[in-house]
């Protein structure tokens, strides 16, 4: 849950960015009410109203900058912005939450997202029936194998931070994000994050974001969380590898939409 910080009139000026295909936009822009973002300090959220009525959520660092907290808005913009390149076009992309703009090099480096109406799978455990825990489970599993197709562990799927619309799942923005067999930064408690990415060991791998399906899937199903860590993963740390991106799906992707790219 985000905690409000001091109250403070919306602020009305101008906001520019860059878009994730490298063009250069300005708005007159209406900032709303910062808030504090559970995690590590050094950044803050607000929506801002761009132009007449679009409304898009910021996260940004405020002057002066705190070196990791600016070096984790550089890797989740990087992050954001390589897969709106890569899926922008297509159907499944609504898995992701959608990156709008980012201007690293502001006074306030920012990133700004859509604002996805849908609601937290926190929620919703033990409160769906089996066709929609199927889907919530193949479009998780379809969001995975995209982001290891681009490279990227998220790090950060959970039931507060996976949303549910009745048709498609998103996840939130890859804040955590790292790069596949990047060493991994300690993020995550159980029993949600795998063992291996809660202590931070060994090297960023898409099955810690598989650990994090099976427990949300686990929650969904039983109403609660499972009780404890879990069991051990016993993943090898050289050799085997989890399925390639280019290999057929186990699970179908959502409807109405192709499946993965090969």
């Amino acid at each position: 849950m985000t905690r409000p910080a001091p109250p403070h009139p919306p602020a009305a000026g101008e906001l520019s960015f860059r878009t994730h295909d490298g063009t250069a936009m300005r708005f007159p822009a209406r900032f709303g009410r910062d808030r504090e973002l559970p995690g590590p300090p050094g950044r803050l959220a607000r929506a801002v109203t761009l132009g007449v009525d679009w409304t898009v959520l910021q996260y940004r660092i405020p002057a002066p900058c705190d070196p990791r907290a600016m070096n984790a808005l550089e890797r989740e913009a990087a992050a954001a912005v390589a897969l709106e390149r890569r899926y922008g076009d297509a159907p499944f992309v609504e898995v992701f939450t959608r990156v709008v703009g980012y201007d690293l090099d502001a006074p306030e480096p920012f990133v700004l997202y859509r604002i996805a109406d849908a609601e937290p799978l926190a929620t919703l455990g033990g409160a769906l029936g089996v066709a929609e825990q199927q889907r919530i489970l193949a479009q998780l599993v379809l969001a995975v194998r995209l982001l290891d197709a681009a490279g990227f562990v998220h790090r950060a799927i959970g039931p507060e931070t996976v949303r549910w619309d009745g048709r498609h799942v998103r996840l939130c923005e890859p804040h955590a994000a790292l790069r596949t067999g990047e060493p991994r930064e300690a993020a995550g408690a159980a029993p949600w994050a795998s063992p291996e990415q809660r202590q931070g060991t060994g090297a960023a791998d898409p099955r810690d974001d598989l650990w994090s399906v099976a427990q949300l899937m686990y929650f969904l199903l039983a109403g609660r969380p499972d009780r404890g860590a879990g069991p051990r993963p016993t993943w090898p740390t050289s050799g085997a590898s989890p399925p390639s991106p280019t290999a057929a799906p186990s699970t179908p992707p959502p409807p109405g939409g192709p499946p993965p790219p090969s």
